[in-house]
Protein backbone atom coordinates (compact mmCIF):
# COMPACT_ATOMS: atom_id res chain seq x y z
CA UNK A 1 0.00 0.00 0.00
CA UNK A 2 1.09 3.27 -0.89
CA UNK A 3 1.31 6.65 0.93
CA UNK A 4 0.56 9.78 -0.06
CA UNK A 5 1.97 13.30 1.20
CA UNK A 6 -0.46 15.84 0.05
CA UNK A 7 0.29 19.47 -0.04
CA UNK A 8 -2.82 21.47 -0.68
CA UNK A 9 -3.63 25.12 -0.01
CA UNK A 10 -7.42 25.20 1.17
CA UNK A 11 -9.72 28.48 0.71
CA UNK A 12 -12.85 28.76 2.85
CA UNK A 13 -15.57 31.29 2.34
CA UNK A 14 -18.69 31.78 4.88
CA UNK A 15 -21.84 31.56 4.10
CA UNK A 16 -24.60 33.81 5.98
CA UNK A 17 -27.97 32.29 5.29
CA UNK A 18 -31.20 33.97 6.29
CA UNK A 19 -34.68 33.18 6.51
CA UNK A 20 -36.98 36.01 3.77
CA UNK A 21 -40.18 37.14 5.68
CA UNK A 22 -42.42 36.76 2.67
CA UNK A 23 -41.42 32.90 1.97
CA UNK A 24 -41.46 30.23 3.12
CA UNK A 25 -39.20 28.96 6.61
CA UNK A 26 -37.15 26.26 4.42
CA UNK A 27 -35.68 28.92 2.07
CA UNK A 28 -32.93 30.82 2.54
CA UNK A 29 -30.96 33.91 1.08
CA UNK A 30 -27.40 33.44 1.40
CA UNK A 31 -24.45 35.98 1.81
CA UNK A 32 -20.98 35.57 1.17
CA UNK A 33 -17.88 36.35 3.40
CA UNK A 34 -14.27 35.79 3.16
CA UNK A 35 -14.14 35.61 7.02
CA UNK A 36 -16.71 34.91 10.32
CA UNK A 37 -15.69 38.27 11.15
CA UNK A 38 -16.92 40.20 8.07
CA UNK A 39 -19.77 37.92 8.38
CA UNK A 40 -21.03 39.18 12.09
CA UNK A 41 -19.60 42.88 11.30
CA UNK A 42 -22.19 43.56 7.94
CA UNK A 43 -24.58 41.69 10.27
CA UNK A 44 -24.33 43.68 13.28
CA UNK A 45 -23.95 47.05 11.32
CA UNK A 46 -27.67 46.19 9.23
CA UNK A 47 -29.60 45.58 12.97
CA UNK A 48 -31.87 48.08 14.11
CA UNK A 49 -34.04 48.91 16.84
CA UNK A 50 -37.49 46.48 16.05
CA UNK A 51 -39.88 48.33 14.53
CA UNK A 52 -43.08 47.18 12.39
CA UNK A 53 -44.49 48.22 9.14
CA UNK A 54 -47.58 46.87 7.11
CA UNK A 55 -47.00 45.13 3.88
CA UNK A 56 -48.22 42.71 1.30
CA UNK A 57 -49.31 39.30 2.43
CA UNK A 58 -48.01 36.80 -0.39
CA UNK A 59 -49.53 34.04 0.92
CA UNK A 60 -53.24 35.27 0.95
CA UNK A 61 -53.20 38.38 -1.15
CA UNK A 62 -54.23 40.52 1.97
CA UNK A 63 -52.32 42.88 4.23
CA UNK A 64 -50.05 41.92 7.37
CA UNK A 65 -47.43 43.51 9.61
CA UNK A 66 -44.17 42.76 9.29
CA UNK A 67 -41.66 42.75 12.69
CA UNK A 68 -38.57 43.62 11.02
CA UNK A 69 -34.83 43.85 13.02
CA UNK A 70 -32.76 45.02 9.92
CA UNK A 71 -32.06 48.73 8.84
CA UNK A 72 -34.68 49.88 6.28
CA UNK A 73 -33.92 49.99 2.42
CA UNK A 74 -30.78 47.59 3.45
CA UNK A 75 -30.10 44.49 1.91
CA UNK A 76 -31.38 42.86 4.97
CA UNK A 77 -34.65 44.66 5.71
CA UNK A 78 -37.10 42.19 4.39
CA UNK A 79 -35.35 38.76 6.46
CA UNK A 80 -35.90 37.08 9.90
CA UNK A 81 -32.82 37.76 12.35
CA UNK A 82 -30.90 34.40 13.41
CA UNK A 83 -32.63 33.12 16.91
CA UNK A 84 -30.39 32.03 19.75
CA UNK A 85 -27.65 29.60 18.84
CA UNK A 86 -28.23 29.82 15.42
CA UNK A 87 -24.86 31.76 14.60
CA UNK A 88 -22.80 29.13 15.75
CA UNK A 89 -25.22 25.84 15.16
CA UNK A 90 -27.62 26.87 11.84
CA UNK A 91 -30.94 25.17 12.06
CA UNK A 92 -32.35 22.49 10.80
CA UNK A 93 -33.55 24.58 7.92
CA UNK A 94 -30.08 26.12 7.34
CA UNK A 95 -30.08 29.48 9.19
CA UNK A 96 -26.73 30.30 10.20
CA UNK A 97 -23.34 30.96 9.38
CA UNK A 98 -21.97 28.19 7.08
CA UNK A 99 -18.22 27.51 6.59
CA UNK A 100 -17.55 26.14 2.59
CA UNK A 101 -14.56 25.15 0.75
CA UNK A 102 -14.46 27.73 -1.58
CA UNK A 103 -11.05 26.57 -3.99
CA UNK A 104 -8.57 23.75 -3.28
CA UNK A 105 -5.25 24.24 -5.09
CA UNK A 106 -1.46 22.33 -5.45
CA UNK A 107 -3.38 18.49 -5.27
CA UNK A 108 -1.40 18.09 -8.36
CA UNK A 109 1.72 18.26 -5.75
CA UNK A 110 1.59 14.57 -5.15
CA UNK A 111 5.23 12.96 -3.19
CA UNK A 112 4.92 9.67 -2.29
CA UNK A 113 6.38 8.23 0.76
CA UNK A 114 7.93 4.96 1.04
Amino acid sequence: MATFNVKAIVEFEYILVLNPMMSNIENGVPFYFSTPEDAKRFYDNEKVEPYSEEGPDLFDGGRKTYYKNFRKGGPLEMLNPLMEGEWENPNHYGHGLHEAIKSITGLEKLDKLY
